[in-house]
């Protein structure tokens, strides 16, 4: 194995050679027998190692663990939002109540607002009569 060869697989695997493939693993160990430089490249490789293992988070234990994953149980239970209730009247019947009093103001108006004729009398009113405005007179 050539120290290039060498050094790229360090960079690629770290100084712990059980992490190499395991082709190159054999000759990776005949080179540092016989290379000063292959080794220090390893040792190199070995202080890198060490040092972001320290970066790693520890392992929460079992306990801390159990216990965050009760108290996201114990969330999830709880319903953040009343349940839905059905309104007393359904929209629609909102919509027919507005709708009759729409027909009743339409009948006072045209019952306050009808020219009265001759024979005024109640059923008068109820009779269909010429509107000045449309008229031509």
């Amino acid at each position: 194995m050539k120290i290039s060869a060498f050094r790229r697989l360090a960079a690629a695997y770290g100084a712990d050679l059980t992490r190499w493939p395991e082709a190159q693993q054999a000759e990776a160990r005949r080179l540092l027998v016989s290379s000063a430089e292959a080794q220090a490249l390893l040792q190199a490789e070995a202080a890198l190692d060490t040092a972001l293992a320290k970066l790693l988070l520890p392992q929460p234990d079992a306990t801390d663990l159990a216990r965050l994953q009760a108290g996201i149980a114990t969330r999830l239970d709880v319903p953040k939002h009343q349940p839905y209730r059905r309104p007393a009247l359904p929209r629609w019947s909102w919509l027919w109540a507005g709708a009759s009093g729409m027909v009743a103001a339409g009948v006072a108006v045209g019952l306050l607002t009808a020219t009265p004729s001759a024979t005024a009398g109640l059923l008068s009113a109820l009779q269909p009569a010429a509107i000045p405005v449309f008229s031509g007179s």
